[in-house]
């Protein structure tokens, strides 16, 4: 692993102590183009009296982005990398998490959701962020806010089209075992199409949601037919529940499936959710209605004119609404 600069801070009053450190802290010195990568921020306790660090909180958003981090990735030559919109943050889990004297505790970031490198080259990654801590496990312990900005090199290589296909591998087997929940969102981030048969595989198994979305990025047959078996789920296709909690796990699946038939790059995609139109799920048919609204053919505004009769009144009303808007 390789480290980035430390940045020691000295913090005044007596809810915490000196000789705090921050680094951030790579899995590897260099990545290639195209490979998503995870870091580590670790803060460090030279002290030696026990703190405690607030964590969480921050990463329901489109992304699952820790947004109480602000991350820069800038190439060494050129303007920094554009930071991908992870829209609203809904907030999150928070835990603490101890610091025990001399020792430190981790946070698992993942790059591509501040910046995915476009070009080989040294790059520089900035990280700022504000500690919260307190000597208590407490959650309503008195906490001290303690900014901090760390800094740590990375070298991107050419993309590698022999070394991609073996970190997929790599990654599928990964995502079988105690790794899997980073190892599949480094897959769901590949632009390579070699990743379609794994997900294809997965797409009506327990990881459902992820397989679709990522599916949903490829003008792929396969990929298609991918998302569509996951929106045939049923109830007995659940294993291991009840048999309500499969109802509702498999009506989950059914419109993940729906909006990745939306969201999907395929051509095909769009025929294939508008022939959900009459699906007994209300929401099935309002994300149907949306992406009729987008759609300014002839025929979208007849199925929307049809729509204004739904049994569901937030179907109806959203189809008048892109019925005004035309």
């Amino acid at each position: 692993m390789i480290a980035g600069w430390l940045l020691g801070i000295s913090i005044a009053g007596a809810q915490v102590v000196d000789d705090i450190v921050a680094e951030v802290v790579f899995d590897a010195p260099q990545v290639r183009i195209g490979e998503p990568v995870f870091f580590t921020f670790r803060v460090h306790n030279r002290g030696d009296v026990p703190l405690w660090r607030m964590v969480g909180g921050d990463y329901r958003n489109a992304l699952g982005r820790a947004s109480s981090y602000q991350c820069e990735l800038q190439p060494a030559q050129g303007a920094a990398l554009d930071v991908p919109d992870a829209g609203f943050n809904m907030g999150g889990i928070m835990h603490m998490a101890e610091i025990p004297p001399g020792g430190h505790t981790d946070q698992r970031l993942f790059l591509p959701n501040w910046g995915i490198p476009e070009a080989p080259g040294a790059h520089t990654l900035t990280c700022a962020t504000e500690l919260q801590l307190t000597h208590e496990s407490d959650f309503d312990a008195p906490r001290t806010a303690v900014p901090v900005t760390v800094r740590a090199d990375l070298t991107v290589l050419a993309a590698d089209s022999d070394a991609m296909g073996a970190l997929i591998e790599d990654l599928a087997a990964q995502a079988a075992g105690p790794d899997r929940d980073e190892a599949l969102r480094q897959l769901a981030r590949i632009e390579d199409a070699r990743v379609i048969p794994f997900f294809v595989s997965q797409a009506t198994g327990a990881r459902a949601h992820t397989a679709i979305r990522a599916l949903a990025k490829f003008d792929d047959d396969a990929a298609l037919a991918g998302i569509v078996a996951a929106a045939a789920t049923r109830a007995e296709d659940i294993e291991e529940s009840s048999a309500a909690f499969a109802e509702q796990a498999a009506a989950s699946r059914r419109l993940g499936a729906a909006q990745a038939l939306s969201a999907s790059a395929h051509p095909g995609a769009h025929a294939v959710l508008l022939s959900m139109a009459g699906h007994r799920d209300d929401n099935i048919r309002l994300t149907v209605v949306h992406a009729l609204g987008r759609d300014k053919s002839p025929e979208a505004s007849t199925m929307l004119q049809g729509f204004q009769d739904d049994a569901s009144a937030m179907v109806a009303g959203e189809a008048a609404r892109y019925l005004r808007e035309r």
